[in-house]
């Protein structure tokens, strides 16, 4: 990773931890949860949700800045 991908996972793990790879995955790098629920040898379901919580929680962040 380069210098600002890499600043960009750590402040998203300070904020939804372990939920940032799977954001990093689909957002940056372009990955389907599928192939990051393979990746990760969790299920698709586990992925999808950990994806839709992790947007909802910086969803709040970003409203309460």
């Amino acid at each position: 990773m380069d210098g600002t991908v890499s600043a960009l996972h750590r402040n998203l793990r300070d904020h939804i931890g372990a939920d940032a790879d799977i954001v990093m995955g689909v957002v940056v790098a372009g990955e389907s949860q599928r192939e990051i629920a393979d990746r990760m040898g969790i299920s698709y379901e586990a992925v999808r949700k950990r994806y839709q919580r992790a947007l909802r929680h910086l969803r709040d962040a970003l409203k309460k800045n």
